[in-house]
Formats: structure tokens, sequence, C-alpha cells
């Protein structure tokens, strides 16, 4: 049964950007379906009497019990450098942790991470895969057509790959098949907002772009019992930093989104929230910080005939000077998605943050599931 989904107008959606389109169309709102069927039965005015660290040990248990195999998505950042740490404490065996590589145009996704992990996993017995993130050759199985960007699947309209995607998913069922193995995803934490004395958890569906039709894919941290007992802590974070200022961290308009004003509140951040010391120091609020400049690059329909080569996104750039095929395809699937002007002036109108880009995550506005009270 899929637990992460968009449901528009009674159909079940992957692709937000489709999804969103689908609403512009039909003109009805976008629900986003994240464990509701899970979520439902908790109590989230009650925080759980174990702490994280138990809860996550309970968690990797589960999963290693329940499937065959266990593939651990891993960057060496927090959250993936977590759950390893949580596999290797448990002495729980993970058959294979892919790690995702681009030395020469993102060095916040070092080749270092790789030569970190083969010196230091401690089993043997694990299979350790490199994966190129610009590589047209499996690109290709994405961008398929002219019209690959509305495709109903899982996406982030970036050239990069890494974590979940088809491709991805695609080579876990040809090595384990496709019903005894699991990819395990970090995925960050829930969104913990206050409202009229009150406090709201929620999950932000930009979170989980990259994840939602795939079965055989665990987001750890979105776990139902992992989520309420973050939401908790997370109260209790912004409650203390609403009487002290204590983690100098600042809020985009919509009030659920944190921005960390440097590495050191990331950590402490992150540190609270018991996460693990990421492999290379500065790494993961590097990415995070760089990556959100996707988000707010100028791609707007006055761009239809304009170059697509971005500072931000050089290997895409480096692909498109070779004149590679794939490169210019995935550009020809977004000028074909600026020609529907109405709908992309639509996105740009409703985002909260003032971004002009139609492929970054925020254009349209954030997407929230259902709302849990969590207490005051």
């Amino acid at each position: 049964m899929l637990s992460i989904y968009f449901r528009v107008n009674n159909k079940i959606i992957f692709n937000h950007l489709l999804a969103r389109y689908e609403s512009f169309v039909s003109k009805k709102p976008i629900e986003f379906v994240c464990h509701d069927e899970h979520n439902n039965q908790l109590n989230w005015l009650q925080e759980p009497s174990e702490s994280m660290d138990q809860l996550m040990d309970q968690h990797a248990c589960n999963l290693r019990n329940k499937y065959q195999h266990v593939i651990l998505s891993w960057s060496g950042g927090t959250d993936s450098h977590t759950i390893y740490e949580v596999f290797k404490r448990n002495n729980l065996h993970i058959d294979e942790i892919v790690v995702w590589i681009n030395d020469s145009y993102e060095p916040w996704f070092a080749s270092q991470y790789v030569d970190w992990l083969k010196n230091n996993h401690h089993d043997p017995l694990t299979k350790i895969t490199v994966k190129e993130r610009f590589d047209p050759a499996a690109k290709q199985q994405i961008v398929t057509g002219e019209d690959w960007i509305f495709q109903n699947i899982s996406m982030i309209p970036k050239f990069a790959m890494g974590m979940t995607d088809s491709v991805m998913w695609d080579y876990c069922a040809q090595q384990y098949g496709r019903s005894t193995w699991c990819l395990i995803e970090g995925h960050e934490q829930p969104r913990v907002f206050a409202k009229d004395s009150k406090y709201y958890s929620c999950h932000d569906a930009r979170t989980f772009l990259s994840a939602m039709n795939f079965e055989n894919v665990e987001c750890f941290f979105a776990d139902p019992i992992l989520a309420l007992k973050q939401s908790h802590i997370i109260k209790r974070m912004l409650k203390l930093r609403a009487n002290a200022n204590a983690h100098n961290i600042t809020l985009d308009p919509d009030g659920q989104k944190f921005k960390h004003a440097s590495n050191a509140t990331y950590i402490t951040w992150q540190r609270n929230l018991c996460r693990q010391k990421e492999v290379l120091l500065g790494g993961s609020f590097a990415q995070k910080s760089r990556e959100s400049k996707f988000e707010s690059e100028l791609v707007t329909v006055d761009n239809i005939d304009g170059n697509f080569s971005r500072t931000f996104d050089t290997g895409l750039d480096a692909l498109l000077k070779k004149d590679n095929a794939v490169a210019n395809l995935f550009v020809k699937g977004i000028k074909n998605l600026l020609l529907e002007k109405s709908f992309c002036n639509h996105l740009i109108e409703h985002s909260v943050n003032p971004v002009n880009s139609i492929i970054g995550k925020d254009a349209g506005g954030p997407i929230y599931s259902k709302l849990f009270c969590i207490g005051e």
C-alpha cells in the first residue's frame, strides 16, 4: 500500500508539477497523504516515553526483520550517517550502501565520503556502490521524451541524480527483486509551528518529492513514531527559541521551513534531534545552502528561448556545451513546460517566497500533509 502521494480530483499523483497542474485545471485542492493510515491512530498530544535513540533502534530492527535485503542511500550527512550509526550500534547488517558523488561540480557530494566508507565500514559483507550524479546514459531512463517533466513519477526536475528516483529503484529491483528489499533514505524532520497558542505537526511535501511512488522505499525519519517524537522535541526547541532566541534560527514566510544562520546553528539543531555528526564537517550545511539556489534560479516563461545553462548546475551546463542528446532533451522538456504560460505564471504568483523559478520545489507554494495538534 502506498503511504506517500498526492491526491487531486480523485487522482493519485506522484509528480508535484503534475499535481499542481491538475489542481490548476480542475480547480480542486491538492491533498498530500503521508502515512495518514498510521498517523491517524496515534495520540499526538502524548510524547513517547522512549528516547529518540531507543525509537531509532527499534525502527532499524523492525526494518531489518521485515526485509530480506536492506540498502542504505548514504551521503555522509547528518541524516543518512545517523541511520548508518543506528544500524552499526545494533549490529544490524546492511546489504548495500549506495553513495552518489560529483567531485567536479558539487563538492558537498565528494569522493572523500567513499574513501571514508571504504576505510571505516566495519562489515566486510556489505557491498559499497558508487554512482555518478551526472550520468546521461542513466538519466535517459527518466528523460524519455519531450514530455518527461509531466510523467506521473516522483521527480525533482534537475539533471543531477541521486537518492531516490526511478533509476535507483530499477537498480535495486534488478539486484534484489521486488518484494524482499528496501531502500532506506533519511528525509528530514516534520514541520512544527505554533498557531493560536497551540503547536501543530505536519510533513512538507517538498521533502518527499523524489520518493513518492516507490513501495520499497523507507523514509526513515518519517516513520510515524519517530515523527511524533521529533515533533515534541522540536516543539520544546521552538518554545525555548521563543523565550531566549537560543538557536538563532529564522523561519521562511510560511513559518514552517527552518533557515539556519550558520553551520554551527545547524549542527546544534540536529544534535538536539539526536542526529550524528556528519563525516565531513560542514558538508550537510553546504549542501542544503547551495541546493537552495536551485529553488530561486530564474526559470520563467520569459526564458522559453533562452539559455538554460545554470551556474549552480554546471554538470548540465557542461553536457549542453557538448551537445549531449539527453541534456538537450531535458532542457526541451522544461521549455515545453514554459509554453504553459498561464500555469507557470500561476506557480510564480502562488509561491510563498519571492521565486521566479517554475522548476524549484517552492514554485506554487508549499503543500503540507494533515495537521496534528501536539499541545500547547
